[in-house]
């Protein structure tokens, strides 16, 4: 019996729940018998009286511990009003710091921009100053320079006679071999053409001597000019370009100081230069165009390629061609026959009746003589003509017919006839 002895039993914590339960219907107190019984019945164990009472003592004991460790957690609303204060100042002292850095560094930034722009404007006179130094010294050592174009080049015969017996006997100026400082070819050989010759003159008067005569070298097809930069070159370049086609136009022209004077009129190389420049981009935009055009142009001809694949296709354009035929408006009109844009509006009067003031006051008139009440006004299509939107629908629905009849004729190919699409299908 020792051995065997009792099972020891343990309270889950269903088995608590239970017991409070029981202490809120039963006071242990009073009826602890019958507390001990509804025990049994719901826990299924045999729990003495005693043990029961001091595991409720036992619960009630730790339920104070933990309401005691909450109360001592607990933070007041206060506190916590207090922690978002702190939190907000925090936040806005952070903020004043990164606004001052904020400012600290675009200050320093601007300063920097400035003195680069400062560096960069100065650079720049510098670099313009430069450029007119360079051309200056460039145009002193061209300056008793000049070139002639179109000597054949012999072998047996060197340059320097060439050009001596050319001066002393075309052109009529008395010279010697010493006026010379050098006499030489420009470029590679070609057997083909002749190089240009280029001439260094010790006096400037010779030099001045010589393009003065250069006009009896007409008809031999050599040609004198002078040693130009490049800057020099590209200027009169489009300035004698200008010249030709005021020339060509029958008008006076001839140029002087950089200047271009058409009729007594001066126009500079800036202004010439702009009326290039928009040329140039006339003539880019008028590329595009065309390219544009081709592109529709290869649409089209890939729509035939389909056309003469799918036969049904060509019916479904029929059917279109008719509908654009019955809405469209004939371009040509003949004076009887009145158009139904020109036919103006029925007035409010007819529409509406006569208005009160008429039927109060009675007006005698005579049938023969039309009032001038009832003469309709001319619409605004009779006055301005017809609308844009109006003109515009008229005109495509004119070229979607032409463009049929074109594409439907000779063999399902599209004929050009000076149609001015405006970059839609009109079928």
């Amino acid at each position: 019996m020792d051995s065997i002895g009792k099972k020891r039993l343990r309270f889950t914590d269903h088995d608590d729940i239970s017991l409070l339960r029981e202490v809120l219907g039963h006071n242990p107190i009073e009826h602890p018998v019958l507390w001990r019984d509804n025990m049994l019945s719901v826990t299924k164990k045999n729990f003495s009286i005693r043990t029961l009472k001091d595991h409720l003592e036992l619960l009630i004991k730790l339920w104070l511990k933990k309401s005691k460790d909450l109360k001592d957690n607990e933070i007041s609303n206060s506190d916590i009003f207090k922690l978002l204060q702190n939190v907000q100042n925090q936040n806005k002292s952070l903020k004043e710091e990164l606004i001052n850095e904020i400012r600290s560094i675009k200050s320093d930034i601007s300063k920097e921009i400035e003195n680069i722009k400062t560096e960069n404007a100065n650079l720049k006179s510098e670099n313009l100053i430069l450029k007119k130094r360079l051309l200056t010294t460039e145009r002193t050592l061209k300056k008793y320079n000049l070139f002639i174009y179109g000597v054949k080049e012999e072998e047996r015969k060197p340059d320097e006679d060439i050009i001596l017996s050319l001066v002393n006997n075309k052109l009529d100026i008395k010279c010697v071999s010493e006026e010379f400082r050098d006499i030489y070819r420009v470029g590679k050989k070609v057997t083909e053409k002749s190089r240009p010759i280029a001439i260094e003159l010790t006096h400037y008067k010779l030099k001045l001597n010589i393009l003065k005569a250069a006009n009896k070298l007409k008809g031999t097809n050599i040609f004198v000019s002078q040693d130009y930069t490049q800057e020099d070159y590209q200027k009169n370049k489009l300035l004698y370009k200008y010249k030709k086609r005021a020339l060509a136009e029958n008008s006076e022209a001839y140029i002087k100081n950089n200047n271009l004077f058409i009729n007594g009129e001066i126009v500079t190389y800036e202004e010439l230069l702009e009326k290039e420049n928009l040329s140039e981009e006339l003539e880019e935009s008028e590329a595009e165009e065309v390219e544009v055009s081709a592109g529709n142009s290869k649409i089209v001809n890939s729509k035939n390629s389909k056309r003469k694949e799918n036969p049904s296709i060509e019916e479904e354009t029929d059917n279109k061609r008719k509908s654009l035929s019955s809405n469209s408006v004939p371009q040509t009109k003949s004076s009887d026959t009145p158009s139904t844009a020109d036919t103006p509006k029925p007035s409010r009067s007819k529409v509406l009746g006569k208005s009160l003031s008429s039927n109060s006051v009675p007006q005698t008139k005579s049938s023969d003589t039309p009032s001038t009440a009832d003469t309709p006004k001319p619409s605004r299509s009779k006055v301005l003509g017809p609308t844009r939107a109006r003109r515009r629908k008229v005109n495509t629905q004119k070229q979607g017919l032409a463009y049929l009849e074109a594409y439907d004729s000779d063999q399902h190919k599209l004929k050009k006839r000076n149609l001015n699409w405006k970059k839609r299908d009109c079928y």
